[in-house]
């Protein structure tokens, strides 16, 4: 079994469908959990970007990013593990 990771994730696609349409994707996904999710332009691009707060087990979150790349517009994807950065600051 996968392990529930904490995670932020960034999307950025050239149009606000594409943006839109990864809001709506990950709200049909099993095994991954949303806390939080921001649209909105990309401050120095003339982008849309995606940011997503999620926890997941790791199978769920790559079928997730695969299919968020295959939205028409899509750029580029970014993943932070919140969870690690948690323990290196010493928080947890």
């Amino acid at each position: 079994m996968s392990m529930s990771v904490g995670l932020m994730v960034r999307l950025l696609f050239t149009d606000l469908k594409g943006a839109l349409s990864a809001a709506q994707l990950v709200g049909g996904l099993e095994g991954v959990e949303v806390r939080a999710i921001y649209i909105g332009r990309e401050k120095l691009e003339e982008m849309y970007e995606v940011l997503m707060e999620m926890s997941g087990d790791s199978v769920s979150v790559d079928s997730f990013l695969r299919s968020a790349s295959s939205i028409n517009g899509f750029v580029e994807a970014t993943v932070e593990d919140l969870d690690a950065e948690v323990i290196w600051k010493g928080i947890g």
